[in-house]
């Protein structure tokens, strides 16, 4: 006994002393009794530096649900507002800062997965637009159950740290993978053929991506900036920013219900009233935009995050807003 108590004081290591034969933790020992207790202390310390003291707790559930109630909005399925649900009951629980600290990965993680599920919503539609070319379709799939394993995993109440930076790492691919899937979309879009070199570049790319091969954050980041190098490249392929919207909208100086876009997202307006009473072909794609009697063709829509507006200028939902219903006595 006297030679391990003395081996294990040589470790640095904060832990219960155990018997040389059977390493059991001694809780008890005439002997050693002080030592024991001290040991007991030590363990004590440690257990409070990582639970945390209350008014941590209290502060960090705070700041977990403020991030929570921000994010609540810009969720847009069930299955993803049933998560925040989960996800905001373990935050009014949280009795330490280790799970404070595992929740905040949860949350942060939350929100990654939203953007990634609007943006192939949005950019790439893959449920509603018929001329999504096969090649993106089957990726755009192939992403959308990738991303829904990664969700399970990370919701999960037993999920360590370790297992959520996996998470994010394998996210941050999930989401390059989709930046190129939205490059090669977007190309075949506005019939584009690229240099040689980018297009070598973007077969690189899908090449290390696919390689099954574990990629760290700082290389993920370096093949993200070869595909924003190829899209800058070509002005056709850039997305207008938020504020760059806002100035076309002002210089038109429509009304909402004005704007639309195309199967491919390309975005048109209609002045007048709004209606769309003739039928074009896309500058960009060639695809069939417009309609006729105040009808949009059946695959064009709204291009709500042009001025926010949810119907046509001239459709009957838009004129119903223009009363207000009152309920029969």
């Amino acid at each position: 006994m006297d030679t391990s108590h003395l081996d294990e004081e040589s470790h640095d290591v904060i832990q219960l002393k155990t018997c040389p034969r059977c390493k059991k933790g001694i809780r008890k020992s005439l002997r050693y009794g002080n030592v024991i207790k001290q040991q007991l202390l030590d363990i004590e310390k440690v257990k409070a530096k990582v639970n945390g003291d209350q008014v941590e707790i209290e502060a960090a559930k705070k700041d977990l649900e403020t991030s929570l109630r921000a994010l609540k909005p810009t969720l847009e399925s069930e299955d993803e507002e049933r998560d925040w649900d989960i996800l905001m009951k373990r935050v009014t629980k949280l009795s330490n800062m280790f799970m404070a600290a595992v929740t905040k990965n949860q949350v942060m993680l939350m929100k990654r997965f939203a953007e990634i599920n609007q943006k192939m919503k949005h950019r790439l539609s893959i449920k509603t637009q018929s001329q999504v070319n096969d090649e993106s379709r089957v990726e755009g799939f192939s992403l959308q159950e990738d991303l829904k394993y990664l969700q399970k995993r990370a919701k999960s109440g037993e999920v360590t740290e370790r297992e959520l930076h996996d998470i994010n790492l394998e996210c941050t691919r999930v989401n390059l993978r989709l930046e190129l899937c939205l490059l090669k979309h977007d190309i075949a879009s506005v019939n584009l053929t690229p240099e040689e070199s980018h297009g070598q570049m973007m077969r690189d790319v899908r090449d290390e991506l696919s390689s099954g091969k574990l990629i760290q954050t700082e290389r993920l980041d370096e093949l993200l900036d070869m595909l924003s190098g190829v899209r800058k490249a070509y002005p056709c392929l850039l997305p207008l920013t938020p504020e760059e919207k806002q100035q076309i909208v002002t210089a038109m100086g429509l009304k909402q219900g004005h704007w639309y876009k195309c199967p491919q997202g390309h975005i048109y307006a209609i002045t007048e009233c709004g209606g769309a009473m003739e039928k074009s072909t896309c500058p960009d794609c060639g695809a069939v935009i417009g309609g006729e009697n105040h009808r949009l063709v059946e695959d064009n829509q709204v291009a709500t995050e042009m001025d926010g507006a949810r119907y046509p200028a001239w459709s009957e939902q838009a004129n119903m807003e223009n009363y207000v219903i009152m309920d029969e006595a």
